[in-house]
């Protein structure tokens, strides 16, 4: 009988580490994709950190290939959940996707070194976890706060409650202290005793975030109608003159049906960028008009450059409801004549939110501040114009990153239709920007307490294209935003999910009332319930993150005193 050789049980050895390392990638990332919409299995992201964790416990030494094993294993769920980008930069889908897989590895590693250190799990894998998802999130290459372990359990009130007090990275942090204290368990009745004190505590915790809050005060309902546009990207992107006047004429006419028969709500919305032509500012299309510029219209009349923004005035005068529009804002207008007649360039130009009232534009405009990684800007390559034109003429030919960053953190303020009613603070993050809690949490709550009393999200989700996995997952994140905040929100997006969201982050409405979500046209109307009383998150932010991060990068500068304790003391000191 042959016996296997040192070096071939060596061999067997290290292929079985590679194949248990790729396998807990890919149970994680299954785990994470069933937990997500549009499956929605929201108890599978209890479960998802289980895999890595497991790696963590093995005593196989990893290496290299044992972590780029768990990369490609990691790499089935980004490059399922941004597929979207593929139509959008192809070069740049895989790389978007292999950036958010590193992070899995990272963690793995950063868990083996804290627990071979003699690290409780029940420590060390929330102070990871939380830890590298912030940096991911908010921190690397202006953040992508996509998939956050957190996001599916907004579906469990009692389990989302604390992100009252924590943030979203709070609940995060409680998924992955349950995974350590379970991991903690396993071996000991002392440390099975020690777990049981932790799940005391995560459900003290979970408790308070449901009842520490002030009393809901409901100061009164607010109505609003949402034009769903759905305007395919591909269609948005090269919008023609005869294109733009078409889709005008629909808009116009879908808001004055949803206002018929008397009906006057609060506020009427259309989503990102959604008005055809140039832009509203007022000064910029002054300057046009003086030069006597027009746009053609084949086979037609010539049109004036202020068309568009004239056609929205008379209809908000005729409609007599306060509107919220997203149009591009165009500052430091140049015009100067060429020999087929004029270009014209600016200094800025901003993407952009626009309050309407009985046919004027007021003077209140917010700009977006948190410019799309990869969409709208490439975080540190964009600090080199001619590198960013470089690499977009390879990964995203059309495409020009020439928008600048908001530098106001503007409110509306809303008339009310109701006589007497006082008027209504809403801020506007425009699409990414709800990703982005942070950023909301500035817009809603300023050094003096509450300054908005209504989130209004305007979106462009057509860059989605068909994958409406992605628009759910849209839709999921931002309803976090409500929780965190104790704000309700009303949310217009091209091609939808349009939504209704109340303080708790519950779901009101969503799509059109005609019928339909993704990809559907038509109006949403309803009412949310305005909240006065304030969050613990809202006052006091991400406090929670910060100090885990903190910790942990302190633990892991005090790993590299400590001696790998699974390494024999014999071999320590020859080492």
């Amino acid at each position: 009988m042959h016996t296997p050789t040192p070096a071939t049980q060596h061999t067997f050895a290290a292929r079985g580490a590679v194949l248990r390392c790729l396998l807990a990638g890919l149970t994680h990332s299954l785990l994470l994709a069933l937990a997500f919409p549009p499956v929605g299995w929201w108890p599978l992201a209890l479960a998802a950190p289980i895999p890595l964790v497991w790696l963590a416990k093995d005593v196989t030494r990893l290496k290299f290939l044992h972590y780029t094993a768990l990369f490609v294993g990691v790499l089935t769920f980004w490059l399922y959940t941004v597929a979207w980008t593929f139509e959008v930069a192809g070069p740049g889908y895989p790389c978007l996707a292999a950036i958010q897989s590193v992070w899995a590895p990272i963690f793995v590693w950063c868990l083996r070194r804290l627990s071979r250190r003699g690290v409780a799990l029940t420590l060390a894998v929330p102070l990871a976890w939380t830890g590298i998802e912030f940096i991911r999130g908010e921190l690397f290459a202006d953040g992508f706060a996509w998939s956050l372990i957190a996001y599916p359990l907004i579906d469990s009130p009692a389990l989302a409650a604390p992100a009252t007090i924590t943030g979203v990275y709070g609940v995060g942090f409680l998924t992955a202290l349950l995974t350590g204290s379970l991991a903690d368990a396993l071996p000991t009745r002392m440390r099975r005793r020690a777990a049981s004190l932790i799940g005391l505590a995560v459900w003290v915790l979970v408790t308070l975030g449901a009842s520490l809050q002030p009393a809901a005060m409901h100061t009164g309902p607010v109505s609003a109608v949402v034009l769903q546009t759905n305007v395919p990207q591909s269609n948005k992107i090269g919008w023609t003159i005869e294109r733009e006047i078409e889709d005008y004429e629909r808009f116009e006419r879908l808001s004055r049906r949803a206002l018929a028969g008397g009906r006057t709500p609060d506020l009427l919305i259309w989503p990102e960028t959604m008005l055809p032509g140039l832009t509203l500012e007022a000064e910029a299309l002054a300057a046009m008009s003086q030069r006597g510029l027009v746009r053609r219209v084949p086979g037609s009349a010539a049109i004036p450059v202020d068309y568009f923004a004239d056609r929205l005035r008379t209809l908000s005068r005729d409609l007599g409801v306060p509107m919220l529009v997203g149009e591009d804002a165009v500052e430091g207008l140049t015009i100067t004549r060429t020999d087929d007649g004029y270009d014209i360039g600016h200094s800025d130009r901003y993407n952009s939110v626009y309050l309407l009232h009985n046919g004027e534009v007021e003077p209140t405009r917010y700009d977006k501040v948190c410019l799309t990684p990869f969409g709208e800007t490439m975080p540190y390559i964009s600090n080199w114009p001619w590198l960013e034109r470089q690499l977009l003429d390879v990964a995203a030919r059309g495409m020009t990153f020439d928008l600048s960053r908001g530098r106001n953190l503007d409110v509306f303020e809303i008339p009310r239709t109701a006589p007497g009613a006082a008027p209504v603070r809403a801020v506007t993050p425009i699409c990414f920007e709800i990703t982005v809690g942070p950023h909301c949490r500035r817009l809603v709550y300023g050094p003096e307490g509450r300054r908005a009393d209504l989130i209004v999200n305007v979106t462009n989700d057509g860059w989605f294209g068909d994958w409406d996995v992605i628009r759910e997952q849209h839709l999921q994140i931002a309803r976090w935003r409500c929780l965190e905040l104790g704000t309700p929100m009303v949310r217009a997006a091209n091609t939808g999910i349009s939504a209704l969201v109340d303080t708790t982050g519950r779901l009101i409405r969503r799509g059109v009332d005609d019928g339909g979500d993704s990809r559907a046209e038509g109006t949403l109307s309803g009412t949310v319930e305005l909240r006065s009383a304030p969050t613990i998150y809202g006052r006091a932010g991400d406090v929670l993150p910060w100090t885990t991060l903190a910790a942990l990068l302190l633990l892991l500068a005090w790993s590299f005193t400590r001696p790998d304790m699974n390494v024999p003391t014999t071999a320590r000191t020859r080492a």
